[in-house]
């Protein structure tokens, strides 16, 4: 059906979709129907379209009337006072972008102070974590230093007592002994079980004056003293027996030679 379309309907085109405002039965082309339009506007006598201001006559221009000296007058004071009033005006604007500038170096002056005094207080804790740091360094060291002398000292102290031993075979086995013999000594009065007649000198030294009751109370104390004096006079005696033992060696071994 478009292609129905030609110039010689386009009057009828124009009759029923301009002028009676009809809808077409299929889509018609822009073009179509443009030229359909300009057909209906040359019958009519609308085409082509005439200018507006075809009758539009100009207005005379208005003639100036002569002013008045008074009218001059105020005139220029009217104008001189416009002029004050822009460079009242332009002074302010000077005026205050002189006082922003200048707070904004004062900001600037602010900031780069607060800048240097913030690398400053770093700076410094920079060199006091460097000082600490090498303090300890320096502590360590010693620390080392005094445990290696120590423990060279130990050293040279388990030759010497190497050596001893080495000259004198049975002083460690008396010291040894002597030990043997005070722990043995104090694990029986820790361990012993009080007795009946340790229970009846309680009760008894309970009845007897404040200074038998102390020594009493002290029993205890008084039995472990005198057990370790006990256990280091037979440690001496066993030491002298064994110096004598060692000096009848001795004598025999002179006399054998």
């Amino acid at each position: 059906m478009r292609a129905s379309v030609t110039p010689s309907i386009y009057p009828s085109l124009y009759d029923k979709i301009i002028i009676n405002n009809m809808q077409p039965s299929c889509p018609v082309n822009l073009a179509d129907m443009l030229r359909a339009c300009v057909v209906g506007w040359k019958r009519d006598g609308e085409w082509p379209p005439k200018s507006q201001y075809t009758n539009i006559v100009a207005p005379p221009m208005p003639v100036p009337k002569p002013m008045s000296a008074a009218e001059i007058a105020a005139q220029r004071q009217r104008k001189a006072a416009a002029q004050k009033q822009m460079q009242q005006q332009k002074e302010a604007r000077e005026k205050q972008a002189k006082e922003e500038r200048e707070l904004r170096e004062r900001a600037r002056e602010v900031a780069r102070q607060q800048k240097e005094e913030r690398e400053r207080a770093a700076k410094e804790a920079r060199e006091a974590k460097e000082k600490a740091r090498e303090e300890k360094e320096r502590q360590e060291r010693a620390q080392a230093q005094e445990k290696m002398a120590q423990e060279k000292q130990q050293q040279q102290q388990r030759r010497k007592s190497d050596a001893t031993t080495a000259h004198h075979p049975g002083a460690g086995g008396r010291r040894t002994s002597i030990a043997a013999l005070v722990n043995e000594a104090v694990n029986n009065l820790l361990t012993r079980v009080p007795t009946a007649e340790d229970r009846e000198r309680e009760r008894s030294g309970s009845q007897e004056s404040d200074e038998n009751n102390g020594e009493t109370k002290g029993g205890g104390k008084g039995g472990i003293r005198r057990s370790l004096q006990k256990v280091f006079s037979l440690g001496h005696g066993s030491h002298s027996s064994g110096g004598g033992g060692g000096g009848g060696h001795n004598g025999h071994g002179h006399g054998g030679q």
